[in-house]
Formats: C-alpha cells, sequence, structure tokens
C-alpha cells in the first residue's frame, strides 16, 4: 500500500477518520477538525457542539508529512483557561517554578563531559543538578523571568523525580517558551491569534 508518511495532514485525517467508521465502534471516535480561518478558530475555540472534554487546540500543517518519532514545527499545541480545564501558570508574584520533563544528554559543547538537560527538540535547557544516566528522562522545576528559545544562556534547575516509565519524551522548547510568556505577562491569547489569522487572510 501507499506510505501515508507521505501524504500532507489533511489527507491522513480523512484515511483515519475513514477507517474509524469502518470499525464501527463507541469507544474511540476521531477529534472535530477545523479549518484554520476565523470562522473555524472560533468554532474551535467555542465548545458548544463538541461531545468531549477539550485540552488544548492543535495546530497542523496541511502539508506537511509526517515524521515518526521526531519533534517537528508542523504541529503546535496552544492553550489557556476556556479550551483546557487545568490549564494554569506558575505566577511570579508567589515565586513558583515551571515544572517540565527534560533528558538528560550529554553536553555538545567540545571538552565537556558534563550532562545537560535538554527539550524534545534537543535544546540544551540547564546543566544536570544531579548525577543521573545519559538518557533519564525525569521532572524538573526552572525559574526564569525572562525566557527565550533563542536564549543564549542556560537556566537553573533542580532536580524533581524520574518519569514515568509511560512518558515517552521530554516537553519542547515552544512549551517552555509558552508558558513562561505567561509568566512574564505576555501571553499568546485567542485574540491575537484570531488576529493574526485575520491580517493573513
Amino acid at each position: 500500500g501507499h506510505r501515508l508518511y507521505e501524504c500532507g495532514a489533511e489527507f491522513r485525517f480523512y484515511w483515519l477518520r475513514t477507517k474509524l467508521a469502518e470499525v464501527h465502534t463507541t469507544n474511540i471516535d476521531a477529534v472535530q477538525i477545523f479549518d484554520c480561518n476565523a470562522s473555524g478558530l472560533c468554532a474551535a475555540y467555542s465548545d458548544a457542539e463538541l461531545p468531549y472534554r477539550r485540552d488544548g487546540l492543535l495546530f497542523y500543517d496541511k502539508q506537511g508529512h509526517y515524521s515518526r518519532g521526531m519533534p517537528t514545527p508542523l504541529v503546535r499545541l496552544w492553550k489557556d483557561t476556556t479550551v483546557c480545564k487545568y490549564f494554569s501558570v506558575p505566577s511570579k508574584e508567589q515565586n513558583e517554578p515551571l515544572i517540565c520533563a527534560l533528558r538528560v544528554s550529554s553536553s555538545p559543547a567540545e571538552n565537556n563531559d558534563d550532562a545537560v538537560l535538554t527539550t524534545l527538540d534537543d535544546l540544551v535547557v540547564a546543566p544536570c543538578p544531579e548525577s543521573l544516566p545519559i538518557g533519564t528522562l525525569a521532572r524538573f522545576e526552572l525559574w526564569e523571568d525572562d525566557y527565550s528559545v533563542h536564549r543564549t544562556t542556560t537556566l537553573a534547575a533542580k532536580f524533581v523525580a524520574v518519569c514515568s516509565p509511560k512518558r515517552a519524551a521530554p516537553d519542547s522548547s515552544t512549551k517552555l517558551h509558552f508558558f513562561f510568556s505567561h509568566r512574564a505577562n505576555r501571553p499568546l491569547t485567542f485574540e491575537a491569534l484570531l488576529a493574526r489569522e485575520s491580517s493573513s487572510s
């Protein structure tokens, strides 16, 4: 058969919904898909017609091919308190850290044997504060007031616990940027998403 990895997102979604319809099961259903325009965004943001509880909005590049096991900029998750019941941001006023999952990796710097903490997309976030084996996936507290995915310095991290074996991958750098932007009172709001889409139409 044809390799669906080489197909765009729209065809992969169509194929998934078709196969699920053939199974005739009431236990699994495909999530609803909306066009990324003003009306589609508003429909996705409103839960009036959705039979399930959302945990954010996923944005896909329609023409992007599927990459197995690899981080990709072609899919992004966005959340706020409307689309995610449990959405919360660490409070800067109460000096709360961001707790995230990171992988213990070898330092990419030459002549440096110290372990570092990296994201899903291999951004070096912080020196590893504990003696943990390379490849360990663990939760860490991060402290920072002005985080940027383009930063050239690392953060301060504190070990919390090793992740459950069910956890397959660390958090992405964009997730860190998203939450730290909220913490610094620079959130990417739904109104900003809507305005950006309207201006590009």
